[in-house]
């Protein structure tokens, strides 16, 4: 029984952002002899320059939740439509936009050096929309929200743009028959079955998305989708059983754990 297709929003629109920036962002720096005492430029809002903090913010709550409850469904429907994640670019006036609640992009705006200061201008209206404050190399608020940065670039090729693998995922595990099992931060898996390549659902805004959810393949292995959860130190991995289906177009609407497939123990 076929799964409904999951091409979401809020996939599509990081990618194209993506397209924009670099989301390391690490070998840009702060311009040398930069000054929090220049005044603002009459012309400002054209000043193309480097922005030093650039790369993937993802929401402090968010993060949190997922670190705590280790739920990606969960701390999706927590968050509501806040303000997910942003890509800052590598320099000012390149297109990003928010994505709210991992599924819906945020109207177009860009980046702008005003004096010491950089600020989010809407990219239509050339309008200032909010403040940025870089309160750490790994910490910024926009208005009143706090976003961390990603370590590493994000995945814009996975459905989660690298974020799960890197929180929650990323480590070395032991099987039931003591084989190292390896998920690591860029979406690659060593030592399971031949799977070599992974990647979690960070939007269950969609039919047959009850359970949290990994896509996992290798070669010879098309992409299956997989049921996981965290039980303490370690992670369960469940073939997906249909419990409701649409007769007509062959599809599941609704999920839940099957079989057991794996018991993956962090080392």
């Amino acid at each position: 029984m076929a799964l409904i297709s999951r091409n979401s929003l809020f996939l599509s629109l990081f990618v194209a952002a993506a397209a924009f920036c670099s989301c390391g962002g690490n070998n840009v720096k702060t311009p040398s002899g930069a000054t929090t005492t220049e005044g603002p430029s009459t012309n400002f809002t054209n000043l193309d320059t480097p922005v030093y903090f650039s790369g993937l913010w993802v929401n402090e709550n968010y993060i949190g939740n997922v670190k705590q409850n280790k739920s990606p469904k969960a701390a999706q429907a927590a968050a509501g439509e806040m303000k997910s994640c942003i890509n800052i670019p590598l320099k000012t006036l390149v297109p990003t936009s928010f994505i709210f609640g991992f599924h819906e992009g945020g109207d177009p705006l860009v980046v702008v050096k005003n004096g010491p200061d950089f600020q989010l201008w809407d990219q239509q209206s050339k309008q200032p929309e909010l403040t940025i404050k870089l309160e750490s190399p790994e910490r910024m608020k926009i208005g009143n929200d706090v976003f961390v940065k990603m370590a590493t670039p994000g995945n814009s090729a996975a459905q989660d743009l690298g974020i799960l693998s890197s929180v929650l995922f990323r480590g070395n595990y032991i099987t039931s028959n003591g084989t190292t099992v390896e998920f690591t931060e860029n979406g690659e898996v060593k030592g399971l079955d031949g799977y070599t390549s992974y990647s979690p659902i960070i939007d269950y805004n969609d039919v047959a998305l009850d359970v949290d959810q990994l896509i996992m393949e290798g070669p010879g292995k098309p992409a299956e989708h997989f049921g996981f959860k965290f039980v303490n130190d370690a992670l369960l991995v469940y073939q997906l059983k249909c419990v409701q289906k649409d007769t007509a177009k062959n599809t599941c609407l609704k999920v839940d754990f099957g079989e057991s497939r794996y018991i993956l123990k962090r080392k």
